[in-house]
């Protein structure tokens, strides 16, 4: 079994959605309610007077922040299918080479994900749309099938920056992506936890480190702004690449027994 087979990619597709399913459903749940509590919070009385696009304009400002969020939760939990001995035996007796393993999970996350967040979406704008008439004096109408293409069609949120400010943008939320991915095969239980405090303590020092440099007035040329955004845009996405090569390099290591270290008495 040295060579990857889409076959048993499959097969350990399924296997992980019959063993998960539970975990899987709760999923959905906590996304349809965290995606209704959004959507009635842009739902005050007042926008029902204001046209149907004004509420619309409100909750898709809010979606970024939400996926993010979610995202990056799911993102922690991404390998936590070895917190325990049981689980790691569990999934290292599967028939199936560990390369084959990494790639099913992260077809779950980059697949699989993105499919329950949208039907959590759908599922709660229609849920809005029944109850609307029982809450509020009028029913806005349906915008999931405006919202979702929406979402899909823009590589990333609606941005009315700059264009290497957006390539900016999209290059750190690659690597916040690959940073909470690492983390997770790192850490593996209460990762989110432990994974936000090392980034919060990175930019602490980073903060720190560049107070001893003098940021650049307004007399700069423009020129130089735009290479420093280049610059630090392409930084970030190699360190995308190594961040997701030490991930598949620790997923690659985990073992039956694994030796406890510091970070697992936190």
């Amino acid at each position: 079994m040295n060579s990857n087979s889409l076959t048993r990619i499959k097969y350990l597709l399924l296997q992980d959605l019959s063993m998960n399913r539970k975990r899987y459903i709760s999923l959905l749940v906590g996304l349809f309610l965290g995606a209704l509590m959004l959507i009635y919070l842009a739902h005050p009385k007042y926008l029902l007077h204001d046209g149907s696009e004004r509420f619309y304009v409100a909750v898709y400002d809010s979606m970024p922040v939400f996926i993010v969020c979610t995202t990056l939760v799911f993102i922690s939990e991404l390998f936590a299918n070895f917190s325990t001995k049981q689980k790691r035996v569990h999934q290292l007796m599967l028939p199936a080479t560990k390369g084959e393993k990494f790639a099913a999970r992260f077809l779950l996350c980059c697949v699989g994900f993105p499919i329950v967040f949208l039907v959590a979406i759908a599922l709660a704008d229609v849920v809005r749309w029944i109850l609307s008439p029982l809450l509020f004096e009028n029913t806005l109408p349906l915008i999931c099938h405006k919202l979702i293409p929406e979402m899909l069609l823009k590589t990333t949120f609606y941005w009315d920056g700059e264009t290497l400010d957006h390539f900016l943008f999209c290059a750190f939320m690659t690597w916040i992506a690959t940073f909470y991915a690492m983390g997770s095969a790192l850490f593996r239980r209460r990762a989110l936890l432990k994974t936000t405090l090392c980034l919060m303590g990175g930019f602490i020092l980073l903060v720190l480190f560049l107070e001893n440099f003098d940021i650049p007035g307004e007399s700069t040329v423009d020129n130089v702004f735009d290479v420093m955004r280049v610059v630090a845009a392409c930084i970030l996405l190699v360190l995308s690449v190594v961040q997701f090569c030490l991930t598949r390099r620790l997923y690659n290591r985990i073992q039956v027994i694994s030796k406890q270290t510091w970070y697992d008495r936190i």
